[in-house]
């Protein structure tokens, strides 16, 4: 059993740390996923050895290795190991392996109860977290309630609105002073459209999961949770967003709903929408399951996430077009994420040399790329809107946090690292 506990053990542990973030549906499609693979490796070592037992203990070793890599290939970027070196010493920790199972004449049920042993460990320590999580979770739910009670009363809507989320879209000083790009043209843009622009505006917020909820429900996180304190069990920002205050004084004047979602899952799609607009197999979750798999490191495409986002992107300018033409009042909501970077100034698709995804003077030279490709793709749906629409219309802009584009760690002072978030 032990290659079945190994193998369950990573989702359970990517679970129990990221459990407020994530559905179980996720995680039973990573979970089936991961017993299909250990059923494959089992029988082709079984097949190998001639033996159940030598194949199960060959079978967690491989799995073991398997799933470990993307953590060790994180030290290869820690502390500059050459690649070669990395997978010379664990395919070398496999061979060692493997000959001591192929060779040695010892009684290996001791063996292999200790592999089961340290399985189940594994297996239950993430299970506790879980466990103690959800009793607490579910206290606060009881004691203050839950608000995915939305009623759609409906007296005749109004104006269509457009309400456009530019996720990590930096402010004009930021991109300014720190990208060196001059903003001014998109800003003058929006203001001949009649847009009110603010200036020196400033997120209350560092990141998604407090901006995002404090803006549609129109507060304060502090005053969004059920107790007043921000916890991991208290404040279910998932639930802020899927049941949000705008959301539900819309519905209930008669708006329909249009949800366009982005790869992040909390705004992947929201089931009070009429319509869900998104476009992508992946979930999140699975998708950072596989970065740590040996697949993900070696950048082996089997999904290539990248290419996910920049058809995403533009399959949903397609489809809002057609909103303005729909005879009854719209909400739309849309998530633009600014990451990953994966559109060039002219729109096409952006390509990294391997490892400057992540480097940091590549992303201060790729994001003012992104930020033209947005620039002007929000400035042609605007017009659309404009030009389309036969009725009123209402449309906001807006961003939730800075660029969040940051230099590793030690080589920037506090001061520099909030300009960079502003």
């Amino acid at each position: 059993m032990h290659p079945f506990f190994i193998a369950l053990s990573p989702v359970l542990f990517l679970y129990a740390y990221n459990v407020e973030q994530v559905l179980v549906g996720d995680t039973l499609i990573s979970a089936l996923i991961v017993l299909v693979l250990a059923i494959i490796v089992l029988g082709l070592f079984s097949a190998i050895f001639r033996d159940l037992r030598k194949g199960a203990l060959a079978a967690s070793l491989f799995l073991i290795l398997f799933f470990s890599y993307g953590h060790l290939f994180a030290l290869k970027e820690l502390y500059s190991i050459r690649l070669r070196y990395l997978i010379g010493g664990a395919v070398l920790l496999f061979s060692l392996g493997l000959f001591f199972i192929a060779t040695t004449r010892r009684d290996l049920r001791v063996l292999a109860r200790s592999a089961t042993v340290f399985a189940v460990f594994l297996i239950l320590f993430s299970v506790l977290q879980i466990t103690a999580f959800k009793i607490k979770s579910a206290y606060f739910s009881s004691r203050y309630g839950s608000s995915d009670n939305i009623k759609v009363v409906g007296n005749g809507g109004g104006p269509d609105i457009y309400y456009i989320m530019l996720d990590g879209y930096a402010s004009n000083w930021s991109l300014r002073e720190v990208y060196k790009y001059d903003n001014t043209l998109f800003l003058n843009a929006l203001r001949d459209r009649g847009f009110f622009v603010v200036s020196k505006s400033r997120s209350n917020y560092p990141n998604t999961t407090f901006s995002l909820p404090s803006m549609l429900n129109m507060d304060y996180v502090e005053n969004l949770t059920s107790d007043g304190l921000i916890t991991k069990e208290s404040y279910n920002y998932r639930d802020l967003i899927y049941n949000n205050a705008a959301l539900k004084f819309l519905l209930a004047k008669g708006y329909t709903y249009i949800h366009v979602g982005s790869w992040w899952d909390p705004t992947r799609s929201n089931p009070h929408a009429s319509v869900n607009i998104n476009k992508g197999y992946m979930p999140e979750f699975v998708s950072t399951l596989y970065k740590s798999v040996a697949f993900g490191p070696l950048n082996i495409k089997l999904f290539d996430t990248r290419r996910e986002q920049y058809d995403r992107i533009y399959y949903q300018l397609d489809q809002l077009r057609n909103i303005p033409k729909r005879p009854e009042s719209t909400f739309t909501f849309v998530h633009f994420n600014m990451s990953p970077y994966v559109f060039d100034e002219n729109g096409g698709f952006l390509v990294f040399k391997q490892g400057d995804d992540t480097r940091f003077e590549s992303l201060l030279e790729k994001y003012p790329q992104q930020v033209a490709f947005f620039n002007r793709e929000v400035l042609k749906l605007i017009d659309y809107i404009r030009e389309t629409s036969e009725g009123d219309y209402v449309i906001i802009l807006q961003s939730d946090h800075g660029s969040r584009v940051f230099p590793e760690e030690g080589k920037a002072s506090v001061d520099e690292l909030e300009d960079l978030d502003i």
